[in-house]
C-alpha cells in the first residue's frame, strides 16, 4: 500500500512478518511490552536471513519512537492494530501529528483497528449517543472463597456512557461486602455480612441495583450458604469505538479516510451483528 516500490513500514507482531515475507524493505515492529517483544524477537530467529533482517523491534512507547531510532519522514505504511482504544484524548491528539512526521516525503497509508462499541451491552447507549466513545462499567461480583480466588458470579454490569477523559488502562476496586469466619478482633465477621467502608463510593442507583439483584434466588442461597465470602465492585473506563466516530475522529486530525470496516475476534472481516473490532484504511499527504 506504500507508495514507495519498498516502503518502509511499522506494524506489530505476526502481521510485521508477514509483510517482510511480502517484501518490505524494512519492518519495525513497535510495543511497550517487553514480553510481546521477546516473543517476537524469538520467532524472527526462526525465520530466514533474508526476511530477519529486515525485521527490527522497538520496545518503547509509541511517542518515544524517534528517541530509539531515526525514522523521521522514513515510513510508508503503518498498521496501528487494536492500540488506539488504550489511549486517552489528547494521546490520539499527539499520536496522528506523530504518524505525519514519520510519513515518507510521498506522505503514508495507515490501517486502524480498535475495539468497537457494536456490542450488545452499549448498542442502546450509541444509538441515543452516537459520538461517544468513552463508557464506564461497573461490575459487581460475588466470591466464594472457600471454592475460588476467582468470581463465582457476576451480580450485575452496569455500562454508561463516561463524559471524563479518563485512563482507560486503570481500573477501581470497591470492596462493598464481606463475610468471613472467626471474631473481629481476629479479622473475621462472625460469620455475618459486614458492609465495607467503600459502600460509602457506590453510588446510589449502583447500590439500589444491587440489592435489587441479590434478592435473585440463586444468588439468595449464595448469600447464605457461603462461610467465607465478599462482594467486589470493579470500575473501568473502556474507548470503544464504531466505524463513523473512528473515521470522524482520524479525519480530525488531518488524515484522509478510504474505508472502514469491521473484524471477528480472529481478525477477519465480518458481517456479524456483534463485531468486537473496527477498523480505518487512511491516508496522509504531506
Amino acid at each position: 500500500m506504500g507508495r514507495s516500490p519498498q516502503p518502509r513500514l511499522r506494524c506489530s507482531g505476526e502481521n510485521a512478518i508477514l509483510l517482510a515475507f511480502a517484501g518490505a524493505k524494512y519492518v519495525y515492529m513497535n510495543d511497550i511490552e517487553l514480553n510481546e517483544v521477546k516473543k517476537f524477537e524469538a520467532i524472527k530467529a526462526t525465520l530466514p536471513p533474508s526476511v530477519s533482517c529486515r525485521l527490527k523491534s522497538l520496545n518503547c512507547s509509541v511517542f518515544d519512537i524517534l528517541e530509539n531510532e531515526n525514522l523521521e519522514s522514513a515510513i510508508g505504511f503503518f498498521y496501528c492494530r487494536n492500540f488506539v482504544h488504550f489511549l486517552k484524548d489528547e494521546e490520539v491528539a499527539a499520536l496522528c501529528p506523530l504518524l505525519k512526521r514519520l510519513s515518507t516525503p510521498d506522505g503514508s497509508d495507515m490501517i486502524f483497528t480498535t475495539n468497537s462499541s457494536y456490542n450488545p451491552s452499549y448498542v442502546n447507549l450509541v444509538l441515543n449517543n452516537p459520538t461517544a466513545t468513552r463508557f464506564r462499567t461497573t461490575t459487581c461480583f460475588f466470591y466464594d472463597f472457600d471454592k475460588s480466588r476467582k468470581p463465582t458470579a457476576q451480580i450485575f454490569c452496569d455500562v454508561s456512557v463516561c463524559n471524563e477523559d479518563l485512563d482507560p488502562l486503570s481500573f477501581e476496586k470497591l470492596y462493598l461486602l464481606s463475610k468471613l469466619p472467626g471474631e473481629p478482633k481476629d479479622g473475621g465477621t462472625n460469620g455475618k455480612w459486614r458492609v465495607n467502608p467503600d459502600a460509602r463510593k457506590l453510588d446510589s442507583r449502583l447500590m439500589s441495583m444491587f440489592n435489587e439483584k441479590k434478592k435473585n434466588p440463586e444468588l439468595d442461597l449464595l448469600f447464605k450458604s457461603a462461610k467465607k465470602a465478599g462482594i467486589e465492585i470493579l470500575i473501568n473506563t473502556s474507548r470503544c469505538y464504531t466505524r463513523q466516530n473512528l473515521a470522524n475522529l482520524l479525519e480530525t486530525h488531518g488524515l484522509m479516510i478510504d474505508t472502514t470496516f469491521v473484524l471477528s475476534a480472529n481478525g477477519h472481516i465480518t458481517n456479524e451483528m456483534y463485531p468486537p473490532h473496527v477498523g480505518v484504511i487512511a491516508k496522509y499527504l504531506k
